[in-house]
């Protein structure tokens, strides 16, 4: 159990692209939905899907982003909590194409 803990007030930081997003809902919550996204990361090969909740976000931006499929073609740096082996978005910036802020 402390090691849950640990894991989720850390901080992960992956780098890659979103491919495309699901929406899934959020059976503890009626009438509540969060997003599974596809994602292709430069810095960890063996995970491929993120998780977006709307009440775990930094900034409603990213929610609406999401949301508007306005991901497109862009390159992020994510910032994660691990919960019990699931990645969840907390905040995001936008990086250039070429490998560097």
């Amino acid at each position: 159990m402390e090691t849950t803990k640990r894991r989720t007030r850390h901080l992960y930081e992956k780098i890659g692209r979103i491919n495309s997003k699901k929406k899934r809902s959020a059976k503890e919550y009626p009438n509540s939905y969060y997003y599974e996204l596809d994602v292709d990361l430069e810095n960890d090969s063996r995970l491929n899907k993120i998780f977006v909740l709307p009440n775990k976000l930094a900034s409603e931006t990213i929610w609406k982003t999401i949301e508007n499929s306005e991901y497109i073609d862009k390159r992020y740096l994510f910032f994660c909590h691990n919960y019990k082996g699931n990645y969840n978005i907390f905040n995001w910036k936008e990086l250039n194409n070429h490998g560097s802020n």
